[in-house]
C-alpha cells in the first residue's frame, strides 16, 4: 500500500486514498490526530459509539492499547 513517495505523508491519508482506489464507494475519512487521552475531545465516546468498523494501523503500543480499550468499552 505504501510507496517511497508516501514517506512524508500521513499513513492514514495514504491508506484512505489507496482504499478508495480499490472501492470508490467506501465511506472513510483519514484522521491526522494522535489517538490518546489527550484527544478525547476529538475521539469522544460518541465517536467510538458511532463506528461500525475500526481499522487500527497505529505505530505504537500505547496508542494501540488505547484504541483496543475504547473498542472493548
Amino acid at each position: 500500500m505504501f510507496r517511497n513517495t508516501d514517506v512524508t505523508h500521513f499513513k492514514s491519508e495514504v491508506a484512505c486514498r489507496e482504499a478508495k482506489k480499490i472501492n470508490g464507494a467506501l465511506n472513510i475519512e483519514a484522521q491526522r490526530y494522535v489517538v490518546s487521552k489527550d484527544t478525547e475531545m476529538v475521539y469522544s465516546d460518541d465517536f467510538w459509539d458511532s463506528q461500525d468498523v475500526i481499522l487500527n494501523a497505529v505505530d505504537n503500543v500505547k496508542a494501540r492499547n488505547f484504541i483496543d480499550d475504547k473498542c472493548v468499552f
